[in-house]
């Protein structure tokens, strides 16, 4: 397979945890949200596999709110991968990202959400689709009704 055009974009790889103990259902949802990244030529940025990669568990959950605004801030939007298909729960920390992403002005930094949806092609497997407000606003607020969005807030 020849090698991508890299488009000089940055998507952020938003991938709410699945609270178990190694999280390796997140860890599988960011690396296939990245490929699928990759592939389409984007540069993919997912604090949460990186960080991972040196910081104890403590020390993610510590850290990780003031990480992921400035990787935030370097991205031009936001891909969402949820770590089972038929699963829509955000934790804290994707729950605060998305909602001060909502808050801001189109012309202040407002970046577009997308969703990753399966495709039957076995070439794409995935791809980006954009989220509308609407839609962003009732998975909010479903997660805010809840009460699982706020733990982490």
């Amino acid at each position: 397979m020849p090698a991508p055009k890299r488009i000089t974009k940055m998507v952020y790889i938003l991938v709410p945890e699945d609270h178990t103990k190694d999280n390796r259902h997140t860890i599988k949802a960011a690396q296939k949200a990245c490929r699928v990244a990759f592939q389409m030529g984007f540069t993919p940025i997912s604090p949460f596999l990186f960080y991972l990669t040196y910081l104890g568990h403590g020390e993610l959950d510590m850290e990780m709110k003031r990480l992921t605004h400035q990787w935030l801030q370097r991205c031009d939007r936001i891909w969402l991968q949820f770590a089972y298909d038929d699963c829509e729960d955000l934790d804290g920390l994707s729950f605060d990202v998305l909602e001060r992403n909502k808050n801001l002005n189109s012309e202040h930094g407002k970046r577009p959400v997308y969703m990753l949806h399966s495709v039957s092609d076995d070439r794409i497997g995935y791809v980006p689709v954009v989220m509308t407000r609407d839609e962003l606003q009732d998975l909010l607020s479903i997660n805010l009704t809840a009460g699982l969005a706020r733990k982490c807030i």
